[in-house]
């Protein structure tokens, strides 16, 4: 059976992954150590590398396998939308 990601969404998905955790270790260290220029400035760089890697990522699904955003779909259709009410005065 043929894998549903192409191996390089498969490492856009790795590296989105690693690049937001590691932005998120950054920017917790950031505020713990009442924000330092030195590490602050290493947090806005890190947002760069989740931005570049999410383009990445969203470059390489492209080519993901039509099955794969077949059953996106079936995942999003199945999640139950909260009912809409509208407050009349």
């Amino acid at each position: 059976r043929a894998a549903l990601l192409t191996p390089q969404a498969r490492k856009g998905l790795y590296a989105v992954g690693l690049a937001a955790a590691g932005q998120v270790t950054l920017g917790i260290t950031t505020l713990l150590f009442y924000v330092p220029l030195s590490l602050a400035a290493a947090h806005q760089v890190g947002s760069i590398l989740v931005f570049s890697s999410g383009i990445y990522l969203a470059h390489s699904l492209r080519y993901a396998r039509p099955a794969l955003i077949r059953s996106m779909g079936r995942v999003a259709s199945k999640t139950p939308t909260p009912p809409t009410t509208i407050a009349t005065p």
